[in-house]
């Protein structure tokens, strides 16, 4: 019998990624393009005409290298960066730059609606809070701001629904992507009623159907196939938010599971049966059959709080080589050596969880004439440890958790993460885990797979586990106790230092 094969698409933030998977989950091939993010200030955006030709050449290169096999894809999946704002005219055309999920123009609008009487039902009934980056923020900020593009403006999508469409020439919005800011959380439907509130107009008019992870989205169209060379009929799954995506990838499916990637975010999501809304914590919906939902949050950085300290710690040394360096001196550390403590928040938008400052800035604490480069180093790793463990306190009793993104790479920093955590860390065979999860989407769709409840069985492959030593959990229990108390001792400094400098 002659194997069968999916193509998951990874478009994030900083990269796209087309992976080649076989049915079993095992990755065969893979093809990457790096994009562009226009930064100005606190504006980020996207050139989306950019980031299509990225996915095609990205798509082209991959199924080039699959020659024969060809004939034996099944199908297609879709994942990417969630949120933002990405409007195109009744013709399919963007209208501008997409404005991304870590953009901080919205900084007084997200403000001013959390003050607003009815914003506890609004947090209700969406099951998230409002965001500089969330979609439904930023319709809000674009209807505000940019009238006349609004009014141009025929749908509102995220990354990977448009992806989706340039593929098969159809407009839907998948409902992981869309029950992040625009969604009943409890009925599934668009919240029309949060909208009217809001006084955003024809809203009705801009939002097209909402559609699941695994149901079919349309084929590709002979255009796309000749662009990419990809068969001119494949069929097309929904896909999912890359955070969702990841989970799916991990094999986290089952109530109970958790999912951290350490990457751009720090982003955490808990899989579960039934979800309530907490002020903090952010929830979004479907994961990829509709059976279990997600409670997403993520402190803003994790990865680039390491990049900027090696970056400007170790200024002219190659990147690689210093990661190596770092785990290897790093090792056998014991929590909190070097008497440092760092806040991880070194984001352009400030932080939105645990808890929402756009004013939030990283901070040392502890520093002295005998402090070290290796000592600040490790101060940063475990300051984003805690950053995590604080997202997850509202979480209840953690079971499994699966540890994916660049820095689960790194193995002191894995260990580290379980012995705060106190729990087992798992780390998966697979790397590009966003795109499995794409992939899986498409094997649900096309019938390889019959259901969620066989991705562990069809698709995961544990590679290693971290086990907690528990006296330095208790070490770090303490340190996590530090942590929020002087997190807490800066918030007027964070908060003078808004009005006087602005950035």
């Amino acid at each position: 019998m002659e194997s069968q094969y999916m193509i998951g698409i990874d478009c994030g933030t900083t990269n796209v990624k087309a992976v080649v998977f076989d049915t079993f989950g095992n990755e065969i091939l893979s093809a990457a393009r790096e994009n562009t993010v226009i930064s100005k200030g606190n504006h980020m955006e996207q050139d989306m005409e950019e980031l299509w030709r990225n996915v095609a050449a990205a798509l082209k290169e991959a199924v080039g290298a699959l020659e024969d096999k060809r004939a034996i894809l099944v199908g297609l999946g879709v994942s990417g960066q969630g949120e933002g704002l990405w409007a195109l005219d009744a013709q399919g055309k963007p209208v501008r730059n997409a404005i991304l999920w870590n953009d901080a123009r919205a900084f007084e609008l997200t403000a001013s609606l959390k003050e607003r009487e009815d914003y506890p039902w609004m947090r209700q009934t969406l099951g998230t809070y409002f965001k500089n980056g969330s979609t439904l923020t930023l319709i809000k900020w674009f209807w505000e701001n940019e009238p006349e593009l609004f009014q141009k403006t025929a749908y509102f999508l995220t990354c990977k629904d448009y992806i989706r469409y340039r593929i098969t020439g159809e407009i839907f919005w998948e409902l992981s992507d869309a029950s992040a800011s625009c969604v009943n959380i409890r009925t599934k439907e668009y919240a029309y009623d949060v909208f009217k509130a809001l006084e955003i107009p024809d809203m009705e008019k801009k939002l097209p159907p909402l559609i699941a992870s695994c149901d079919r989205a349309g084929a590709v169209t002979a255009q796309t196939g000749s662009l990419t060379g990809l068969p001119e009929g494949l069929p097309v799954s929904g896909g999912m938010l890359d955070v969702l995506s990841a989970c799916a990838g991990l094999g986290a499916v089952r109530p109970g599971d958790t999912c951290i990637i350490l990457g751009t975010t720090g982003m955490t999501t808990s899989i579960m049966e039934a979800y309530e809304p907490d002020e903090q914590l952010g929830g979004w919906g479907y994961t990829i059959d509709g059976v279990c939902l997600g409670r997403g949050i993520g402190c803003m950085a994790a990865a680039p709080n390491l990049d900027w300290a090696v970056k400007t710690l170790f200024e002219g040394e190659e990147p690689e080589t210093m990661f190596a360096r770092i785990e290897k001196e790093l090792a056998g550390r014991m929590p909190g050596e070097g008497g440092l403590l760092y806040h991880p928040h070194i984001s352009l938008a400030g932080e939105r969880a645990p808890f929402f400052r756009p004013d939030a800035t990283a901070q040392f604490l502890g520093i002295r004439q005998n402090t070290s480069k290796m000592d600040m180093i490790y101060a940063v790793l475990e300051g984003v440890s805690m950053a995590i463990r604080d997202c997850l306190s509202k979480s209840g009793p953690l079971k499994t958790v699966y540890l994916s993104g660049g820095g689960s790479k790194n193995a002191v920093w894995a260990q580290m993460i379980s012995d705060v955590l106190g729990v087992d860390v798992l780390i998966t065979e697979s790397s590009e885990l966003t795109a499995k999860g794409a992939a899986l989407s498409a094997a649900i769709m096309s019938g390889c797979i019959s259901s969620t409840k066989k991705v562990r069985e069809h698709f995961l492959t544990i590679k290693k586990t971290y086990l907690p030593d528990m006296k330095k959990h208790t070490q770090y229990t303490e340190l996590f106790r530090m942590y929020k108390l002087t997190q807490k001792a800066v918030e007027p400094f964070w908060a003078w230092r808004a009005k006087q400098w602005k950035n």
